[in-house]
């Protein structure tokens, strides 16, 4: 199972796409830099779904479950980036009445961008720090 692990996972107003709180600043910078690469048509909303991406595919229920949010929000996230050609909907294999959300290669492609971006940023703030203070990698809760 392969995850972004770059998104805003832990932060509440970047689930929510909301600003203002202490992720937004890093979240700003994630979203600028990602449309300076060419993705440009995706926000803070659409977080709540990138985050949780899997290249092996996720139903939408273990999304809103992972992102805290409804299934209806979830759903009109998902149109969304369909439409914007970053995931894809398949039959699940263990349940046919199941559908599995998979990045397509536009959606591999952010999730690889964001890796990059969230490592840099995260070096960044390391060299910030003093000395024996870097923390551990905050990489889940940094898009």
């Amino acid at each position: 199972m392969r995850t972004s692990g770059t998104f805003l996972r832990n932060v509440p107003e970047a689930r929510s796409g909301c600003g203002g709180g202490p992720g937004f600043g890093l979240q700003a910078e994630l979203f600028a830099r990602a449309a300076a690469l060419g993705f440009d048509d995706v926000g803070p909303r659409h977080g709540a779904v990138l985050a949780y991406l899997d290249e092996e595919g996720i139903r939408l229920a273990d999304l809103a479950r992972l992102a805290g949010r409804n299934k209806q929000t979830i759903a009109a996230i998902l149109d969304e980036l369909e439409q914007l050609g970053y995931v894809h909907r398949t039959a699940d294999p263990a349940d046919r009445r199941a559908k599995l959300i998979r990045p397509t290669e536009r959606g591999r492609a952010i999730m690889r961008i964001s890796d990059e971006i969230v490592a840099d940023i995260e070096a960044r703030h390391a060299r910030r720090l003093a000395p024996g203070r870097t923390r551990p990698s905050s990489r889940p809760s940094i898009w």
